[in-house]
């Protein structure tokens, strides 16, 4: 169970960072 926890975190957080990574480029591209 400890796996399956911390190998979701870490997708949650590439997702989340994924997330700002392409609202900040859509942000630059609006600009």
């Amino acid at each position: 169970m400890h796996k399956v926890e911390s190998i979701n975190m870490v997708d949650l957080d590439y997702r989340f960072e994924a997330h700002i990574y392409k609202y900040e480029r859509e942000r630059i591209g609006l600009r």
